[in-house]
């Protein structure tokens, strides 16, 4: 029977079942690390990440090791002409595919290492040095916000901003019998998805194909378009069986699709990368940490006159998509309710 067909024959008061409810209960589908010889690519070779063990520092000397006959080391020397080395989101290109000059975070990508042995693989990975000048780290939004760990961008360490307004919220508070107030914070959240992150990728001749457990396909497709040089007709990207991602999957796959595939595009080979538990929990998105400040005036009847909100979330060191998130937060910040003044003032920091 075809989805269309199951879902017609469906009434509003009638219980659905999951077209893959039943395989996934009984483990029966599979993901990309179940996936069997005779689905992948021959010759598949295992990649890793080398990520950066410094948290904030001009690089002043990298070195690879020799690489035996078979394997790979791919950093941003190897972008081709016509790519770039940067991550193309929605909401801003700040984020390099992969550390050149400098790095500002403890697990940002710097080079990828592929080879048939995942021994090996990781003996290369090890091998690989990274000096560096450091800077200053800012590790919260305060710190961030009075310059402690020194400018990270712009002159004021703010990302982006978000506004929303209606009516004369001063002349409210003036007016106002009462005024409460307080603050609320939210630490990092992980997603906490049961399948980890993991993507294959392979070269077609002048053509790039990557598949694995992502959200949004088309991000990944920009992603690998523009560090590769390629038209959108040139990359096919399929989505596999997504074992959770709860917007945990939604920018990563982009983040680590890339230099991912041009390492197939450098290599000619098919290379599978799924990340461990540890490594998945230590390096990929969090959900912001957050911190919203409410003043609220109040008639003598306790009836809300205005709310003055300061919404502040943590960019962490590249904005990437954190002003999706601020204007969410923003929109959501005063509820359903429908109040006479606000003024809303969002801020993304970087940190």
């Amino acid at each position: 029977m075809s989805q269309v067909a199951y879902y017609k024959d469906a009434s509003i008061s009638k219980s659905i079942a999951k077209p893959d409810g039943m395989a996934k209960a009984t483990g029966e589908i599979l993901y990309v690390a179940d996936l069997k010889p005779e689905d992948l690519p021959p010759d598949m070779l295992t990649g890793r990440f080398y990520r950066s063990p410094h948290p904030r520092g001009k690089i002043t000397r990298f070195s690879l090791p020799e690489t035996p006959e078979g394997y790979f080391i791919v950093t941003a020397a190897d972008i081709p002409e016509g790519g770039k080395n940067e991550i193309p989101m929605a909401a801003a290109r700040d984020l390099p595919c992969f550390a050149e000059s400098e790095v500002r975070y403890i697990g940002q990508i710097a080079a990828v290492v592929a080879g048939p042995d995942p021994f090996v693989v990781e003996e290369l990975v090890a091998g690989i040095e990274m000096d560096v000048e450091p800077l200053p780290v800012c590790v919260n939004m305060d710190d961030s916000l009075a310059f402690k760990g020194g400018a990270i961008h712009g002159d004021d360490n703010v990302f982006c901003r978000v506004d929303l307004d209606r009516g004369d919220v001063d002349a409210a508070f003036s007016s106002a019998a009462s005024v409460v107030d307080g603050t609320y914070e939210t630490g990092f959240q992980e997603q906490f998805y049961m399948e980890g992150q993991g993507l294959i990728t392979w070269r077609d001749e002048d053509r790039i194909g990557i598949r694995g457990s992502m959200q949004c396909p088309y991000y990944v497709s920009h992603s690998l378009t523009h560090v590769l040089g390629l038209s959108h007709e040139d990359v096919r990207v399929i989505v596999d069986t997504v074992g959770g991602a709860f917007g945990g999957k939604e920018d990563y796959p982009e983040i680590i699709g890339a230099p991912l595939a041009l390492a197939s595009w450098v290599s000619g080979k098919p290379i599978r990368m799924i990340m461990d538990r540890v490594e998945d929990l230590a390096f990929t998105s969090k959900r912001h940490p957050s911190r919203c400040t409410y003043k609220t005036a109040l008639d003598s009847q306790g009836r809300i006159l205005a709310l003055d909100v300061m919404v502040d979330i943590d960019g962490g060191a590249y904005e990437t998509y954190t002003k999706i998130v601020l204007m969410r937060a923003v929109f959501h910040s005063l509820g359903v309710y429908n109040f006479p003044a606000f003024r809303v003032r969002g801020r993304g920091i970087a940190t």
